[in-house]
């Protein structure tokens, strides 16, 4: 999940500890409040508490207004591999150059992993030129984009679609996707008819060496 309020995720320590269990990764905190805002892996069985990492972004989007985060977390499989998830949040409206040093950030370390991997999240192609940066990173680390059946992409706002002709946007590019390795996808599809975002919900159900086929948000 992207844009999660931390009181989402104190919800789900205190109600749910049994069947339910995550980590969160804040990106910016609101004014005068204790609230903040960032991504969060969460899973129906207790994830491990240690190999976590936070990943901020690189600068603020328009430099001035919000930071990104994404989030490192790796699950050890019945075989003894470790699945590495990487929930990504990456920054909008920045030049190229900055784009490009947060991906280099988010997928740091891919290369030394050995095992599965899965990497994710709200990237913000909003143009051929990001899209082609991101694929191009992703390739290069040996993942490869799970095809989502269903709806072409997340319905972008309607004041974004004015800005068509600026800077190579596109509005009929998915923002949201998943890369994988060393799994087997059995399933990727977008949910339509979900109205707590402008974002279509992107289910994954996928099998890993060692363990059984799990559905992954």
């Amino acid at each position: 999940l992207q844009e999660v309020r931390s009181t989402t995720y104190e919800r789900i320590k205190d109600v749910h500890r049994d069947t339910v269990s995550g980590h969160y990764a804040p990106s910016w905190r609101f004014p005068f409040s204790s609230q903040s805002t960032g991504v969060m892996t969460v899973g129906n069985r207790p994830l491990p508490e240690a190999r976590v990492e936070r990943i901020g972004s690189p600068h603020r989007e328009l430099y001035l207004t919000s930071p990104k985060v994404s989030l490192r977390t790796d699950l050890l499989l019945g075989n003894g591999e470790t699945l590495q998830i990487v929930n990504c949040h990456s920054l909008n409206f920045v030049p190229d150059s900055v784009f490009e040093t947060q991906l280099d950030q988010i997928f740091h370390g891919l290369g030394d992993h050995s095992g599965p991997a899965i990497v994710c999240g709200d990237f913000n192609v909003w143009s051929a030129e990001r899209l082609e940066h991101l694929t191009r990173r992703a390739e290069a680390v040996g993942l490869l984009e799970a095809e989502a059946l269903g709806p072409n992409s997340s319905p972008a706002p309607s004041w974004l679609r004015g800005l068509k002709r600026w800077n190579g946007f596109d509005p009929e590019i998915p923002l949201d996707r998943v890369f994988t390795r060393g799994v087997e996808v059995e399933e990727c599809r977008r949910v339509e008819g979900v109205g707590c975002s402008d974002h279509l919900p992107l289910v994954l159900k996928f099998a890993v060496p060692g363990g059984t086929s799990a559905p992954f948000h």
